[in-house]
């Protein structure tokens, strides 16, 4: 019986003329209300600005932002909700290296701290750095699911993938899925 769920989109609805600090702040209104933010309240969404190295643009519209920006606006706003639950949509589609690392990171320390999140990704080799659990589907059916190390060393990963992926597994115990490219269909 979950009362505090938070769902990150990939394409976002976003209310014009507002700054990044005040679509940030949305995620605690159902706490506070609009415009009645405690300063535990403001005090949290300016550390989650700091933490996803939004600072600098808290006043900047959020229609003005990048692909990137914005998903780390999104999950800034996620983040404040202090969700029980936590959904999100391919959370690092629009962010560099750098910034999923990070990005995946907090959400990682939510995890931890007793957040539950599910996600989509297509990025197999994040999913195995940082999923519990995976699920892997193709045309709206379940193919393989269970523990994340069970399913990237599974036999049939490659076969899910007609066998044009290869699983490396680096010296820390990491692996790392690479798509192979005379394999590849178009």
């Amino acid at each position: 019986n979950l009362r505090n769920v938070a769902f990150v989109p990939q394409r976002p609805e976003i209310p014009a003329g507002m700054d990044v600090a005040e679509y940030v702040m949305l995620g605690r209104a159902r706490l506070d209300g609009w415009g009645r933010e405690s300063r535990t309240s403001r005090r949290l969404v300016q550390q989650i600005l700091e933490q996803m190295q939004l600072s600098a643009m808290r006043h900047q519209l959020v229609t003005q932002l990048s692909g990137g920006e914005m998903q780390r606006v999104l999950i800034a706003r996620a983040l404040v909700q202090e969700p029980e639950l936590m959904i999100l949509d391919e959370p690092t589609s629009a962010l560099d290296l750098h910034h999923q690392i990070s990005t995946l990171n907090h959400i990682e320390g939510m995890q931890k701290s007793g957040v539950t999140i599910v996600s989509t990704m297509h990025d197999i080799t994040l999913g195995a750095m940082y999923a519990e659990r995976i699920v892997i589907m193709q045309s709206g059916k379940v193919l393989l699911d269970g523990p994340a190390n069970d399913v990237i060393h599974s036999t049939q990963l490659k076969s899910a993938f007609d066998d044009a992926i290869t699983i490396h597994t680096l010296d820390n115990g990491r692996p790392v899925i690479v798509a192979n490219k005379s394999a590849a269909i178009l």
